[in-house]
Formats: C-alpha cells, structure tokens, sequence
C-alpha cells in the first residue's frame, strides 16, 4: 500500500479525518463496504460523481490513518491487519474502479484506466518474482518493456493534462476537487515508480551471480517451473515417470559442477551468488523427491496407509503454516504437530517402519521411501518456519552451524546414495554424541549459564541428524550383509 499511501496523503486535511480513532479492524470492514458499493455502482445504471468524490474522500481518510498507524512504533502492532483478507489488497481492488469511473466520465483519458491495471499487475509480478527468485534476464526484459510502454503513454497523458493555472481554477470551485485531480495522476506516478524500483532490486540481485553461474541459474529456473507444473497436477497419473527421472539427471549433472560443495572459477576462486545458485538446486531436489512421492502413493489395504496419511495431513497443515500465517503465526501452534511427528517417528524399527501380516509376524511393507521423505519434510518445514519466528541465540550459533553442515551431509549422501562403512558411520556417531553432550538436563546452555533462544530449532535439528544417521547405517548394515553373502557364493564356486 505504500504507493498508494504517497499519492493520496495530501488530499484530505488531517483534521477532516473522521476514521482516526476507529481500529483496523473497523476500517477494514468500511474498505470491504467502500468496494461493495463501487461494486454494485459499476453494474448498476450509473453513478453521480458527487457519490464517487464523497466514496473517494472516504477512501483516502482510511489510507491516510492506516498509513498514520502504521507509522507510529506503540501501534505497529495494533494497527496489522488480522489474518484473513488485509486492507492493502481490498485497497488495491478499489481504486481501480475510480479510475475505471474516471475514465467513463471523461474525467481522465480513456487509457489511462488500463495503463493503471498493466502497472498494477506488473507490480504484482515483481513482488512475486523478488518473493520466489524465479526469474531469468530474459523474464526482466519482457516486464521492463510492459513498463516502458506504459511510462510512455503516461508521458502523453501529461502533455494533455490540464495547466497549473486550470487546476487552480478548479479548485477555487471546489478544493477537494482539484485535489483529487492531482491524486489520479500521483497514483500513477506511484505505481510506476514502485514497479521500477522493484525492477531494480531484482536487476541488482541477478547482478550479484557470477557471469559463469548465470546459464546455470536460468537453467535451473526453468527446471523448477518445470517441476511446479507437475506438481500441479497433484496425480500420480497426470505425468511420467521418466519426465522426472530427465530432469532429476539434469540436477545432478548440474549439481557434479561443484567441487567441495562450491563452484569454482578457473582460477580456482568461489564464483559469486553461490547462495543463490545452490538454493535453487535444493529447491528443484525437494519438487523431484515430492514428484517421486507423489509416484509412490501409498493406497489399498497396505498397512502404512494410516501413517501416509497422517504425514500428508501434516504436511500440508505445515505448507498452510509457511504461507498463510507467516506473519501471525504463533510458535505454539507447531507444538502438537511436533508431538504427532514425535509419535510417529517412534513406530520405526531399526528406521523401518514395521507391521504384523496375517499370522502375526513382524514385516516391512512397501512404501518406506515415501514415509521417511515425508517424515523429513515435515521436520525440514517446521525448521524453516521455526527459523523464521524463532532467533538462534549468537552463543548457540556455532553448534546451530555444526548441525546444518551434518544434515546437510546426511542429505548429501542419501542424495547420491554413497555406500559407507561402519567405521564412516561410528565417526558421524562420535560428532553426534559430542554435540549431544553439550545438553545440560535436556538444555543448550550458554557460558553465562543462561539458556539461550533457539532451543526447539537445536533440538529438532538433534533428532533429524540422529535419524539420518540411523537410516544410514541400516543402509550401511544391508549392504555388508549383501557383500557377505556374495563373498560366500564366491567361496563355494572355488570348492566346487
């Protein structure tokens, strides 16, 4: 809203402001009612203009109190919308449409209401594209051109607008009215030149990336649109197996680049926007590993479908957590989902997850791959969201940055599925427990004896890591069994 706010801050004398002591809340159900009846005007037979100034007028006073609220530290807090529906996207819907009746009116050039949509959605788009990384030179270029364009039919619109000597002759007839003249084009000016400034940081962060990176940057872009449009799908039907598997290769070709987890220029140098590049790849794994989920959906009457299930419910509560309620979110909220992942992840045996047949014995059923991505998932989001409302303590962040680097690793090598040995295994063990025993009755403690904040990201971390590391080492255990039992065929052959 805050293009909006600048356009419209001077139309309306502060002591005419009538909404300055309603709350949000309040003012957000007037926005809503504001737009109903913009609504119900647009479809109906016509609107007077004195109703559309006297709706206009409205409108700015909410902009300039909210703007005022917001502005104001005691009441940062007061003055946020509550979740659901914010008073900057009613906001947004709004002063369309008195453009749209300016335009009819004649008030304003016939183009200039749909000069504003173009830079509306393209404003939209950029905060987007800066929200999710995905963009490439080539995406920038086509939006800068949409700019471009409308800047340049906005320059006509000016030359055409009516002199200083004329505006002041409307507004000797009516103040307000010529007021909310130059508010029509001070909202165009401020959506223009919010989109240029967006353009600009998303410009600077592509800038930021090695020359060497970025084909590899755009490639993996386009891979991870790739991926999101499978993904949408949301069958296992709607895409192929080998769709995956292409892209999967491409990831991991992209991914043997690197050298010790960077990559590297000629001269043996860490190129520039690494963060970025290998965000992206890390990403793209996550959509592949989902897809292959999705592929190995567990259904019918196997025994782990319950467990499925769950882990889907989970996971989906936890995306809805990230996205909807970022900015609301309380931690207890993650409270009993980390409780029904902790019972879940209790029902693995030596990190199977086991169930009795007819006759009652112990078996594993199919469908482990899906459960224990799942299962990570699940942990990898309540990290991330976690991290987003709970600071790591400055003390705590040299065992936060060891853990990360062995979750990382554990992840690593299931990713490339390495074959280790036990003694590989015992040293990660050793590197846990000494992390472990950090812990004094359950707590990281700082060298002031404090506890400092972090602790549930910590212990979370702790328990992935111990679970990685257990999965591994029954991967570990199968493998020496298989290479016993061919040393054994091996021998037999010789007697024979």
């Amino acid at each position: 809203m805050n293009d909006i706010v600048s356009a419209v801050a001077d139309v309306t004398p502060t002591a005419e402001n009538s909404e300055a002591t309603k709350s949000s809340e309040e003012l957000l159900a007037r926005l809503k009612e504001i737009r109903e009846r913009l609504l119900s005007l647009r479809r109906g037979p016509g609107s007077s203009s004195k109703e559309m100034n006297r709706l206009w007028r409205e409108t700015s006073n909410i902009v300039r109190t909210l703007a005022s609220a917001r502005s104001t530290s005691e009441a940062a807090n007061s003055a946020q919308d509550a979740p659901g529906e914010s008073s900057d996207s009613v906001i947004e819907d709004i002063v369309p449409m008195f453009f749209q009746f300016w335009s009819l009116r004649g008030k304003v050039s016939e183009n200039m209401y749909p000069v504003y949509v173009k830079l509306a959605k393209s404003k939209h788009t950029l905060e987007q594209l800066l929200e999710t990384g995905l963009f490439t030179r080539a995406l920038l270029k086509d939006l800068e051109t949409h700019i471009e364009s409308a800047e340049h039919q906005m320059q006509n619109f000016k030359s055409t607008r009516p002199s200083t000597a004329g505006r002041k002759s409307v507004a000797s007839t009516s103040s307000s009215s010529g007021k909310i003249l130059d508010a029509r084009y001070s909202l165009l000016d401020a959506k223009l030149t919010s989109c240029k400034e967006l353009l600009h940081n998303l410009k600077e962060a592509l800038n930021a990336i090695s020359p060497f990176l970025l084909p590899i940057h755009t490639r993996l872009v386009e891979i991870k649109n790739d991926l999101q449009q499978l993904l949408a799908r949301r069958s296992a039907h709607a895409f192929s197996l080998a769709e995956v598997q292409m892209l999967q290769d491409e990831l991991l070709e992209i991914d043997s680049a690197r050298i010790d987890g960077s990559y590297l220029g000629k001269d043996g140098t860490v190129l520039p926007g690494q963060a970025t590049v290998i965000w992206l790849l890390e990403q793209c794994y996550e959509d592949s590993h989902e897809l292959l989920a999705l592929r190995e959906a567990i259904d019918g009457d196997n025994a782990l479908r319950p467990i499925y299930e769950s882990l889907i419910r989970l996971k989906t509560k936890l995306e809805q957590l990230e996205i909807v309620n970022r900015y609301t979110f309380r931690c207890d909220e993650l409270v009993p989902i980390q409780m029904e992942l902790g019972k879940i992840d209790n029902l693995r045996i030596d990190g199977k997850f086991v169930a009795n047949d007819a006759d009652g014995h112990s078996v594993i059923p199919e469908g482990q791959a899906v459960l224990h991505f799942l299962l990570h998932k699940c942990y990898r989001l309540v990290h991330k969201i976690q991290s987003m409302t709970e600071p790591v303590s400055e003390s705590l962040m040299p065992i936060y940055n060891q853990l990360m680097t062995l979750r990382k690793c554990f992840l690593e090598l299931q990713r490339w599925k390495v074959k280790l040995s036990m003694r590989d295994i015992t040293m990660y063990q050793m590197k846990l427990s000494m992390l472990d025993n950090k812990r004094v009755d359950g707590k990281f403690i700082a060298d002031d004896g404090e506890i400092p904040e972090g602790q549930g990201i910590l212990h979370d971390l702790l328990d992935e890591c111990y679970q990685l590391q257990v999965e591994l080492q029954h991967a570990a255990e199968e493998d020496d069994g298989d290479d016993d039992f061919e040393d054994e065929e091996g021998e037999e052959e010789e007697d024979c």
